[in-house]
């Protein structure tokens, strides 16, 4: 009973301590505020500043005070230096992937090979005759998409990119090709990078017509945006899909999604009116009638 009244006064221990943790997190915000007006030399000086200031103390107990007193403003140079480099950052990459189909050198590429073929079948037709006609369709040979991790570079430094479970918009398109099939489409088909030997379809009645070739990548030296969590999950500061988070990569910069996004909202906001006008017309017309 005691333990509970003693609670309900002053809160549980967890609670105490996100109370003294909001204290701190408010103490970051500001100084982030007041980190905005400066350049992105001034910036990078603060760790010099800090430094200095602290090859100055040489009692302990006031150097763990002064270190206690810097947290809240490191934290505060570590929000606004990611901010900064969302957005403007150019990607890396050490050990880059090559693409199957283009052979573009690239951190995520996603390609695909379909066959294109047609085929006879019978219908009848308005006077109960079986007519042979033709349709064509596709199939899927091949879908594959493959990343790695890399890094996004600015003025300011690099961040390591894990884009695991990333939603890619506006990649590069490399290739978009269709390839008439050879030997009646019984041999290998080949591009780039992507060799196949497709399977015999014995009795299925389509004749191959050939393949397209689609493949789309996301290049290295490229401008990219990236929304995300920073975080050092796995032992290293990154920009990761964390639980309940979602990771978006995008060749286009947020003025160009956020003019993007003002124009669907406009036109939806358009076709809403548009709908409501008709809906009203026929209302009346059907009052009238």
């Amino acid at each position: 009973m005691i333990n509970w009244i003693i609670k309900k006064i002053i809160g549980s221990k967890n609670q105490r301590e996100i109370r003294r943790l909001q204290h701190i997190v408010r103490r970051i915000n500001e100084a982030e505020a007041a980190l905005e007006p400066l350049s992105d030399d001034a910036l990078r000086l603060k760790t010099l500043e800090w430094k200095d200031r602290l090859s100055k103390v040489e009692d302990n107990q006031q150097l763990a005070a002064e270190l206690e007193a810097l947290l809240p403003e490191a934290f505060a140079v570590v929000k606004s230096g990611a901010r900064r480099l969302s957005g403007r950052q150019i990607i890396v990459c050490d050990q880059p992937l090559t693409s199957q189909l283009g052979e573009h050198s690239c951190v995520y590429y996603r390609m695909s090979v379909r066959r294109k073929y047609d085929e006879e079948y019978w219908e009848k037709d308005n006077n109960g005759n079986q007519v042979r006609k033709t349709r064509t369709g596709t199939d899927v040979v091949s879908d594959t998409k493959e990343s790695c991790p890399f890094y996004v570079k600015d003025e300011t430094g690099k961040l390591l990119v894990v884009p695991d479970g990333a939603k890619f918009d506006s990649l590069i398109e490399s290739v978009s090709r269709f390839e008439p099939a050879t030997m009646g489409g019984l041999g290998g088909i080949g591009f780039g990078r992507f060799q196949l030997t497709p399977p015999m379809m014995q009795g299925s009645g389509r004749r191959t017509l050939g393949y397209h070739y689609e493949e789309h990548v996301l290049p290295l030296n490229r401008r990219v945006t990236i929304m995300g969590q920073v975080n050092d999950k796995m032992g290293q500061l990154a920009m990761r899909k964390a639980d309940g988070q979602k990771l978006f990569i995008s060749t286009r910069s947020k003025e160009e999604m956020v003019g993007s996004a003002q124009k669907t909202a406009q036109v939806m906001f358009a076709s809403a009116i548009g709908s409501a006008v008709i809906g009203v017309v026929l209302a009346i017309i059907g009052a009238v009638s």
